[in-house]
């Protein structure tokens, strides 16, 4: 079993209102997100700054573990909160998750402590699956003030997924399309619409 954790706590400073209640497919985008969510695990919750601002998804809603914004404490306080050993953590503004690509990295994880896509222009952290056991070197670097995700990845054993496995689920990444400005809201809607018909 696996929990899903959908970080919300960013400060969508360059999209100018909060990219989690942006409009998609009639609902707000965190309500599309959760609900795919809700097909991996039982156990599938909201981790933010301000926990009140998603009581309306009716998802468990969880306070970020420390007060600094970051990816990293938003990861840290995830994996904090899962009801289960591993933890996929995923960002708000993903709206095009491929079950089946989420599906095989859950697969992978009992196996390791981390499994991470790694496309070729880098790693996607906040499209990854995280254990317990990131926990401890997790919070050492939050308290050195360094927020850095991927220095603590050599204290825990890790499974990265290569592109081209990637592309066998997703062929053309658009699991990894996020949203921060209004340019891209609006290409991700232009996107969208070419991929969804009206009726679905």
């Amino acid at each position: 079993m696996i929990s899903v954790a959908v970080l919300a706590g960013g400060l969508s400073s360059r999209m100018g209102s909060n990219k989690a209640f942006l409009p998609w497919r009639g609902r707000p985008l965190i309500e599309h997100i959760l609900s795919v969510c809700s097909l991996l695990s039982e156990d599938v919750f909201v981790v933010a700054k301000e926990p009140e601002l998603f009581a309306f998804t009716g998802a468990r809603v969880v306070k970020d573990a420390f007060s600094r914004r970051s990816s990293l404490v938003g990861i840290y306080s995830a994996i904090k909160e899962a009801r289960f050993h591993h933890c996929l953590v995923l960002a708000c503004d993903m709206p095009f998750l491929n079950l089946d690509l989420l599906r095989y990295l859950a697969a992978l994880a009992p196996h390791y402590d981390v499994v991470m896509p790694l496309l070729r222009r880098g790693p996607e952290p906040l499209h990854a699956v995280y254990s317990k056991n990131c926990l401890g070197p997790i919070e050492k670097l939050i308290n050195e003030n360094e927020d850095k995700i991927i220095l603590f990845l050599p204290a825990v054993r890790v499974r990265y997924v290569d592109e081209d496995t990637i592309r066998f689920f997703d062929p053309e990444l658009a699991s990894f399309v996020n949203i921060n400005t209004p340019e891209e809201w609006e290409e991700a809607l232009k996107k969208e619409g070419r991929k969804w018909l009206p009726s679905q």
